[in-house]
Order: structure tokens, then C-alpha cells, then sequence
């Protein structure tokens, strides 16, 4: 019953594993104890996984992150329709 629920109301996008990933990948200390800091990274790895869909594996989280990288690293004038464009894509995102 919970797998069918899960899929029924499950909306994962790469937004969402973006915005978990950046969360993780800029986790600092900042006036934590060692321990607070360990359960912050776990809080956030969870919520990282828990954006993931079914099936999703390492081809694909490595597809998203060029993609990711790409649309970060464009020049927000030169290339701003291309990035609308891209970031409204349903098959991207």
C-alpha cells in the first residue's frame, strides 16, 4: 500500500535533487559540535535520497550534473533564453 502511494503522489524533478545536493554539498560547521554537524549531513543525504525517483541510478545522476553544470556556468546575459528554455524543459527537468 505505502510503494502505491508513494508512486501515486511521488513528484520527484531535478530541481529538487539540485537544490538537496547543493544543500549537502555546502554544509559547513558553523558553531556545531562534531556530532550536530554528522546528523546535519545525514539529515541532508536522506533528504538527497529521498529526491530521487524510482530507479534512479548513477548514469543518471551523472547526466544530471553535466546538465546542472552547464545551465550554472552560462553566461546569465549571453545565453538567458537558452537557459529559460533549458530549465523549462520537461525531459530535463
Amino acid at each position: 500500500m505505502w510503494k502505491q502511494l508513494k508512486a501515486a503522489y511521488e513528484l520527484t524533478t531535478s530541481a529538487g535533487r539540485f537544490n538537496a545536493l547543493e544543500a549537502l554539498i555546502l554544509t559547513k560547521q558553523e558553531g556545531q559540535s562534531l556530532s550536530e554537524l554528522l546528523g546535519t549531513v545525514s539529515l541532508r543525504i536522506d533528504e538527497f535520497l529521498t529526491a530521487q525517483p524510482t530507479g534512479y541510478d548513477l548514469n543518471k545522476l551523472m547526466e544530471e550534473l553535466f546538465c546542472w553544470t552547464v545551465v550554472r556556468s552560462l553566461d546569465p546575459i549571453q545565453h538567458a533564453d537558452l537557459h529559460i528554455s533549458l530549465v523549462k524543459d520537461p525531459s530535463i527537468t
